[in-house]
């Protein structure tokens, strides 16, 4: 079920994307040299890229509907054998997505029983929410996408039984004025 709702491609269709992308790739660094496997997984366009070159895992492959990546595929159904893959990678992919959950059910199928998933998404306790609630910019990315608490995701993740290792909150800022010239 692919989602109808307009969805970042690339960097450069965020506001400030790609200082977001540089700001993601910082605070993911610290833990590549800390995961092993064989294969990661980059879910969606965006995650696609995300610079991993620092990771430990030797095999990234990327997974979305468009063409460009390793693998062209819904995110819903993921076309991959179970407890096949150690990490996954989502950026901003749930927040464009009908049904985010069904997602995370594939991301948990998919995965070893002691995989990763790094799930990066907008805050709507954020100043970046003030375009969610501003009429000029609810049809515009990201604003026209789903902010979802990270309490949320967090339930959502423990009732597929996850631990939550760390939770942590970047690019303070409300991504207002560069959408003026787009």
């Amino acid at each position: 079920m692919a989602s109808s709702r307009l969805t970042p491609q690339h960097w450069d269709d965020l506001p400030f994307g790609e200082v977001l992308q540089a700001e993601i790739e910082t605070t993911l660094a610290p833990w590549w040299p800390r995961i092993f496997g064989y294969h990661l997984l980059k879910v969606g366009s965006l995650s696609s890229q995300i610079n991993t070159l620092q990771c430990s895992i030797n095999r990234h492959f990327s997974l979305f509907d468009g063409d460009g990546g390793n693998i062209q595929a819904d995110p819903h159904y993921l076309p991959l054998q179970q407890n096949s893959i150690d990490a996954v990678v989502s950026c901003f992919l749930l927040d464009f997505e009908q049904d985010p959950y069904q997602i995370l059910r594939e991301f948990d199928r998919v995965l070893i029983n002691s995989g990763y998933i790094f799930i990066v998404g907008f805050n709507p306790v954020s100043p970046a929410f003030v375009g969610k609630i501003l009429p000029k910019y609810q049809d515009k990315l990201p604003w026209s996408g789903q902010f979802f608490m990270p309490s949320r995701v967090k339930d959502w993740l423990g009732l597929l039984g996850f631990q939550v290792l760390a939770d942590e909150r970047l690019m303070h800022h409300s991504l207002l004025g560069l959408c003026e010239s787009k």
